[in-house]
Protein backbone atom coordinates (compact mmCIF):
# COMPACT_ATOMS: atom_id res chain seq x y z
CA UNK A 1 0.00 0.00 0.00
CA UNK A 2 2.81 2.40 1.15
CA UNK A 3 4.15 1.64 -2.65
CA UNK A 4 1.49 2.70 -4.71
CA UNK A 5 0.95 5.84 -2.73
CA UNK A 6 4.77 6.97 -3.09
CA UNK A 7 4.39 5.91 -6.63
CA UNK A 8 1.29 7.84 -6.96
CA UNK A 9 2.75 10.61 -5.36
CA UNK A 10 6.13 10.56 -7.55
CA UNK A 11 3.66 10.73 -10.65
CA UNK A 12 1.54 14.05 -9.78
CA UNK A 13 4.87 16.12 -8.61
CA UNK A 14 6.47 14.23 -11.93
CA UNK A 15 3.29 15.78 -14.19
CA UNK A 16 3.69 18.94 -12.62
CA UNK A 17 6.73 19.31 -13.30
CA UNK A 18 6.67 18.78 -16.91
CA UNK A 19 3.73 21.02 -17.57
CA UNK A 20 5.80 23.72 -15.95
CA UNK A 21 8.81 22.46 -18.39
CA UNK A 22 6.05 23.02 -21.41
CA UNK A 23 5.41 26.29 -21.05
CA UNK A 24 8.43 28.58 -23.01
CA UNK A 25 9.26 32.03 -21.39
CA UNK A 26 8.66 35.10 -22.83
CA UNK A 27 12.10 35.34 -23.77
CA UNK A 28 12.31 32.40 -25.99
CA UNK A 29 9.25 32.99 -28.06
CA UNK A 30 10.41 36.45 -28.63
CA UNK A 31 13.83 34.92 -29.46
CA UNK A 32 12.01 32.55 -31.90
CA UNK A 33 10.19 35.71 -33.62
CA UNK A 34 13.47 37.43 -33.72
CA UNK A 35 15.56 34.60 -35.41
CA UNK A 36 12.79 34.07 -38.14
CA UNK A 37 12.33 37.59 -39.11
CA UNK A 38 8.41 37.17 -38.31
CA UNK A 39 6.90 40.42 -38.93
CA UNK A 40 3.25 41.43 -37.23
CA UNK A 41 0.53 40.89 -39.53
CA UNK A 42 -2.47 43.40 -38.61
CA UNK A 43 -5.44 41.61 -39.54
CA UNK A 44 -6.41 37.86 -40.00
CA UNK A 45 -9.03 37.23 -41.91
CA UNK A 46 -10.33 33.29 -40.92
CA UNK A 47 -13.30 30.97 -41.44
CA UNK A 48 -14.90 29.33 -38.18
CA UNK A 49 -13.85 27.05 -36.49
CA UNK A 50 -10.93 29.12 -35.25
CA UNK A 51 -8.55 27.13 -32.96
CA UNK A 52 -6.39 28.77 -30.23
CA UNK A 53 -3.76 26.79 -28.19
CA UNK A 54 -2.05 28.05 -25.47
CA UNK A 55 1.62 28.90 -25.52
CA UNK A 56 1.98 31.10 -22.10
CA UNK A 57 0.50 33.74 -20.76
CA UNK A 58 1.49 36.49 -23.33
CA UNK A 59 1.28 34.17 -26.53
CA UNK A 60 -1.14 31.65 -28.52
CA UNK A 61 -1.42 30.09 -31.53
CA UNK A 62 -4.37 30.26 -33.66
CA UNK A 63 -5.16 28.00 -36.44
CA UNK A 64 -7.06 29.47 -38.80
CA UNK A 65 -7.86 27.90 -42.29
CA UNK A 66 -4.34 26.17 -42.81
CA UNK A 67 -2.39 28.97 -41.44
CA UNK A 68 -0.89 29.31 -37.78
CA UNK A 69 -0.51 32.50 -36.41
CA UNK A 70 1.10 33.69 -33.10
CA UNK A 71 -0.81 35.76 -31.36
CA UNK A 72 0.43 38.27 -28.94
CA UNK A 73 -1.15 39.89 -26.14
CA UNK A 74 -0.69 43.58 -25.29
CA UNK A 75 -0.86 42.08 -21.36
CA UNK A 76 -0.29 39.06 -20.13
CA UNK A 77 -3.71 36.72 -20.27
CA UNK A 78 -4.13 34.68 -17.12
CA UNK A 79 -7.12 33.23 -18.28
CA UNK A 80 -6.40 31.66 -21.06
CA UNK A 81 -5.41 28.02 -19.96
CA UNK A 82 -8.61 28.12 -18.32
CA UNK A 83 -10.87 28.36 -21.68
CA UNK A 84 -11.18 25.44 -24.31
CA UNK A 85 -13.10 27.63 -26.72
CA UNK A 86 -11.68 30.49 -28.59
CA UNK A 87 -14.04 33.48 -27.71
CA UNK A 88 -13.97 36.44 -29.81
CA UNK A 89 -14.98 39.78 -29.96
CA UNK A 90 -14.54 40.79 -33.33
CA UNK A 91 -16.51 41.81 -36.54
CA UNK A 92 -17.60 39.16 -38.75
CA UNK A 93 -20.42 37.26 -39.83
CA UNK A 94 -21.81 33.58 -39.90
CA UNK A 95 -19.28 32.18 -42.30
CA UNK A 96 -15.77 34.41 -41.93
CA UNK A 97 -14.45 36.53 -39.04
CA UNK A 98 -11.81 39.18 -39.27
CA UNK A 99 -9.43 39.45 -36.23
CA UNK A 100 -7.44 42.89 -36.07
CA UNK A 101 -4.94 43.53 -33.84
CA UNK A 102 -4.95 45.52 -31.95
CA UNK A 103 -8.53 46.20 -31.61
CA UNK A 104 -10.32 43.13 -30.88
CA UNK A 105 -9.89 41.03 -28.36
CA UNK A 106 -9.31 37.10 -28.19
CA UNK A 107 -10.79 35.20 -24.97
CA UNK A 108 -11.12 38.14 -23.47
CA UNK A 109 -7.46 39.80 -23.75
CA UNK A 110 -6.62 42.58 -26.03
CA UNK A 111 -4.60 41.43 -29.12
CA UNK A 112 -1.05 43.13 -29.76
CA UNK A 113 0.65 41.68 -32.98
CA UNK A 114 -0.12 38.63 -35.08
CA UNK A 115 2.72 37.07 -36.73
CA UNK A 116 2.04 34.64 -39.41
CA UNK A 117 4.18 30.78 -38.82
CA UNK A 118 5.74 29.40 -41.74
CA UNK A 119 6.43 25.65 -41.89
CA UNK A 120 10.36 25.97 -40.08
CA UNK A 121 8.85 28.64 -37.56
CA UNK A 122 6.38 26.39 -36.55
CA UNK A 123 8.45 23.81 -35.98
CA UNK A 124 10.44 25.61 -33.31
CA UNK A 125 7.13 27.00 -31.86
CA UNK A 126 6.68 23.15 -31.33
CA UNK A 127 9.87 22.47 -30.22
CA UNK A 128 9.66 24.74 -27.72
CA UNK A 129 6.35 23.22 -26.48
CA UNK A 130 7.65 20.21 -26.54
CA UNK A 131 10.71 21.16 -24.28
Amino acid sequence: MRNILAVLVIAVLCSACADAYLIPSDERVEALVVANNLEPVDTIVALHPIRLVYVNDSYGLITARNDQYLVQFRRRCRGLQAHSRVHLQAKGNKGSLTIRAPFDLVNGCAVDHFFQLEDEAEMKLQELREG
